[in-house]
Order: structure tokens, then C-alpha cells, then sequence
């Protein structure tokens, strides 16, 4: 599959790595939205130390259930979903108690430093525990639920908000929520998926 890559500070790739297989409680999600966040953006550069190369950023992101593991019952292919930027264990003092973003064992999706490497989003697909993932209502869009403000300005100007639309940012070193539609502005960089 296709990915975007940091290869070292600031210099993204755009290449191959293999397909995410989902283990049984996990689900594949065909990646349809993604949005640059700002920690993205500094991590890039090697300053925060969290996104050390290579890596596949991004974790704000939404898509289509495209297969399930063995054990994963909560959604069927081809349903519009989203999810938690953080997978987070479930059984440990602080998820019981509802924190999860304090997990003992939380991996950050896009985020690789000292104690983890866990690739994110800025893919073609992704295989996620069933448990951070969510069911878009039918009258939400899927550019709506990728980030917070990026694919919100998008969907407002018209545009779709699509994974090449992030490639093609940030190996322009652009902000992602002041540019629309650069799929069609730049056709030649990226095959149509």
C-alpha cells in the first residue's frame, strides 16, 4: 500500500510498506480522510523527539471498515467509521476509571519515540483494535470527523478532503486547512485510488 513517510527531519517519502493484515479483535479501515495536525507539523522537524523516522505520521483521520478480524464483531465491512488517536489497553487503574488517555500502556497513532513506534494514518489502510473505532452517523461526513479544523474548513469550501490532498501538502511544506481540492490542482503528482 501507499504511505507517506517521514524519512528524516522534514523530508517526507512517498512509498510502499506492506499492508496492515487486522489481528482478531482488530479491524482494516480504508483510509478516505486525513488531516495534519499541529503536532504533525512540529513533530516533523525532530523537535519533540515523539515522531523519531521513519514513521508513518497522522492520527486524526476517518474511513471505511474494508475487513474484520476474526473476533471483532462491532462492524461489518463497508462501514463509515473514525477513531481514537490513542490505543489504550482497557484493563489497566486508569481505563477502568474511564481515563484512558492516561493508559500505562497507550500507543499514540503516528507517534514513535523512545518506548514505542506505532504508524499512523497517513495510509491507504489501517488495522486498529475495534475498541477505538466509532460508527459516523449517517448525516456526518467523513471529511468532518478527520481533524478538528482542517477537514471542517474543507467540507465547508467543498472540497474533499482526501489522503493525497495531505501527501501533496506536506511535501509542498504547506498548512493543510488553507488549501482545497489540490488533487485537482495538482493531478500529475498522485494517482487517483
Amino acid at each position: 500500500m501507499k504511505a507517506l513517510i517521514l524519512k528524516d527531519k522534514m523530508q517526507f517519502v512517498y512509498g510502499d510498506v506492506p499492508k496492515p493484515v487486522p489481528a482478531k479483535n482488530e479491524v482494516l479501515i480504508r483510509i478516505k480522510a486525513v488531516s495534519v495536525c499541529g503536532s504533525d507539523i512540529a513533530g516533523s522537524d525532530g523537535s519533540t523527539g515523539r515522531r523519531r523516522p521513519p514513521i508513518v505520521m497522522g492520527h486524526e483521520a476517518s474511513g471505511i471498515i474494508e475487513e474484520t478480524g476474526s473476533k471483532a464483531t462491532r462492524f461489518a465491512k463497508g462501514d463509515r467509521v473514525t477513531f481514537d488517536s490513542t490505543i489504550y489497553c482497557g484493563t489497566c487503574r486508569f481505563c477502568r476509571s474511564g481515563r484512558v488517555n492516561l493508559c500505562d500502556n497507550r500507543r499514540v497513532l503516528g507517534v514513535s519515540c523512545q518506548e514505542y513506534r506505532q504508524h499512523g494514518a497517513f495510509c491507504q489502510y489501517i488495522a486498529l483494535p475495534e475498541h477505538i473505532v466509532y460508527k459516523l452517523p449517517d448525516n456526518v461526513t467523513i471529511s468532518i470527523t478527520c481533524g478538528r479544523g482542517a477537514a471542517k474548513a474543507l467540507d465547508a469550501a467543498g472540497a474533499q478532503s482526501t489522503f493525497c490532498q495531505a501527501v501533496q501538502c506536506l511535501q509542498k511544506g504547506g498548512i493543510f486547512v488553507t488549501l482545497a481540492n489540490l488533487e485537482n490542482a495538482f493531478p500529475s503528482i498522485f494517482p487517483k485510488w
